[in-house]
This record gives structure tokens, sequence and C-alpha cells, in this order.
């Protein structure tokens, strides 16, 4: 993989240096903080999800980190298409009160999944950082591919995702770096 040396200038100390997939295969979350700069995962436009490199931009150009919620209009769109739609089809089925066809229980999977398919993205935080020449921002992923099947991730994903906002958030208290959107700081490092 490209990208898994942090070349830092001498002298410089490493305050955090992370990156995880929720899944093999995946896509990669990179992120590193130094006492002097902040290293954001760069790829290239249509490339594949491994091929990622570091960019590195001094502290004095970042203005501030920030922990937002996650918006999920899409997520509540989406669902409530397919869930109108498996409705929709399974009114005269069940109206009828005839004989079911093979594909019944899988339209009434699909509609009860669709429907509780928003309740995924409940919670979710990414991370922004506002740049004095622009912003980067990252999405925690709300799916995951089990055998090729797209599921919700598990509950030791979402904790290992906020596990790593919290090293982050903390990162950026030590290096001076302003942290807005958490509901209350970490504990300051020692030293």
């Amino acid at each position: 993989m490209i990208g898994q040396l942090l070349a830092t200038e001498t002298g410089e100390k490493v305050l955090l240096h992370t990156n995880f997939s929720t899944y093999p295969r995946g896509p990669i979350f990179a992120f590193a903080i130094s006492d002097r700069a902040i290293y954001l995962q760069s790829r290239k436009r249509f490339a594949a999800p491994q091929d990622w490199r570091y960019r590195r931009v001094p502290l004095a150009k970042v203005r501030e980190v920030r922990i937002r919620r996650v918006p999920a209009i899409g997520v509540w769109l989406i669902s409530l298409i397919i869930g109108v739609g498996g409705a929709l089809t399974l009114l005269p089925l069940i109206r009828n009160g005839g004989p079911f066809p093979d594909h019944f229980l899988l339209l009434v999977v699909a509609t009860a999944g669709a429907l509780l398919l928003p309740l995924t993205t409940l919670g979710r935080r990414g991370l922004v950082v506002i740049l004095n020449e622009g912003r980067y921002t990252w999405n925690p992923p709300f799916l995951q591919l089990l055998f090729h099947i797209p599921v919700p991730l598990g509950r030791r994903d979402r904790a290992q995702i906020k596990q790593v906002l919290h090293q982050i958030v903390t990162a950026c208290y030590s290096a001076g770096v302003p942290v807005t959107g958490t509901e209350r700081p970490p504990t300051w490092p020692e030293g």
C-alpha cells in the first residue's frame, strides 16, 4: 500500500498516527498529527481504496478541527422510497389473501430492512479539518461488506471509530489546534 510511511521533518514529534478500515479491502482512513503539522489522507479521484498518500499541512494553515454529526438525509430518503415501494407491492398481495408468490418473504424482509436502515445512521460523527485554503472531510461508513453483502457496522466497529475520533481530538488539543463539536473536552494529557 502506498502511504504507510509517515515522512516527518527532523525533530518533529508525532502525537498520533492512525489508519484503519472497518472491513478487509475496504476504504482506509488515515490521519496523523505532530507538533508541527497535520497529515491528511490524500487520494486520486479514480484510484483504488488502498491507494493513498499523506498530505502534510503545517499547523499554521489549520484553522480548526470539528467533530460533527453526519447528516443522514440520503439514507432516510432511500429508506422511504424502498419502504413505500415494498408496502405498495405487498398491499395487493395481503388484501387478496390468496396464494402468496415465492418472493413474498423477500418483499417482507426488504420492506422491514428498508424501514430499519435509518437506525444504522444514528449517532454517526465525522471529522472536518478546516484549512486556510479549503477543508478536509471524513465521514465514517455506515455499512460494511460481509461476504459481499452490505450490512450495518457492528458495535465493535462503531466503538473503534469513536475511539479514533477521541484520539484525534486529544492529539489536536495537545498540538494546540482549536477543536469544536465535542460534547466535553477530553482529559488533557500529562506533561
